[in-house]
């Protein structure tokens, strides 16, 4: 089978008949080495190497017995795949509700449940008010840092953290730097460890994304929580946003992250969809 018609055929098994050739379209500025679509039966399977080691995997819905079957296996045939490069983490991620037979497939197929994710937003006005105590929290830039002292304290940050927990240890602290990188464009002025007393408190990373800015992570290290510090973080994230006159922040949460989930919506951020993430270690 010609490999054009071999990969149409099998992205319009997962993106449908309209949505196969833009699919193809999107992919078409990476590398050969970055990704695969695979085709077996009537499943189909597209996976995505992203930077800090992991990789994206998106699949066809199975509505038969034979097509749940079909998946499975053409989804344990990607993770082995996966499992002979230099990766860390495989992720698919599902709309809620996601499709039953498709999750059966998915978890028989040695991915377990990751997280109930929320994606928010906050629309930005100059009205906004972010006078809060700022707990003489000054907020340095990655123009003034280097990778390891970001590493430091995001592992600092990561203790006793309820977002997405199993994902703790799998990678290494670089590869998380680089996959927050992975933005395009990725802004080093919009990233930021916060100090008190010369010792850091805190981490802030914002990301542009078109007229957006995303909250890709904040983070508070244990001696400094309880004391406001995620609402300074807050505070700046506003200001930041309008100062660059950004429309909107968005973010994604582990809906089992009380704390934070509190926190932004104290903040007025709302809820724009939910989804349910997988995931399966490599190595």
């Amino acid at each position: 089978m010609n490999t054009k018609n071999h990969e149409l055929i099998a992205a319009e098994l997962i993106a449908g008949k309209e949505g196969g050739s833009r699919l193809l379209a999107l992919l078409g500025h990476l590398e050969g080495e970055q990704y695969a679509i695979q085709h077996q039966g009537s499943a189909a399977t597209l996976w995505v190497i992203n930077q800090g080691r992991t990789a994206s995997i998106l699949t066809s819905i199975p509505t038969t017995d034979q097509a749940i079957a079909d998946l499975q296996a053409l989804l344990a045939k990607t993770l082995s795949t996966l499992r002979e490069k230099p990766l860390a983490l495989a992720q698919i991620v599902l709309p809620k509700p996601a499709p039953s037979k498709q999750v059966q497939a998915i978890l028989s197929s040695g991915f377990k449940d990751l997280a109930e994710l929320q994606y928010m937003e906050l629309n930005i006005s100059p009205l906004i008010p972010t006078n809060v105590t700022q707990h003489e929290v000054e907020f340095q830039t990655m123009e003034s840092f280097d990778d390891h002292a970001l590493g430091y304290v995001l592992e600092q940050t990561y203790i006793d953290s309820l977002d997405c927990p199993n994902l703790h240890g799998i990678r290494q602290v670089q590869d998380v730097i680089e996959g927050h990188r992975g933005s395009d464009p990725c802004r080093p002025e919009l990233w930021f460890i916060g100090m008190i007393d010369d010792e850091p408190s805190c981490v802030l990373l914002l990301n542009q994304k078109d007229d957006a800015v995303e909250l890709a992570y904040v983070g508070v290290v244990p001696s400094h929580r309880n004391r406001g510090i995620a609402d300074c973080c807050m505070s700046k994230s506003i200001e930041l946003a309008q100062h660059h006159d950004f429309k909107r922040i968005t973010l994604v949460v582990d809906d089992a992250n009380s704390s934070a989930m509190n926190l932004y919506t104290k903040w007025d951020f709302h809820p724009t969809q939910s989804r349910r993430a997988f995931m399966a270690q490599l190595c």
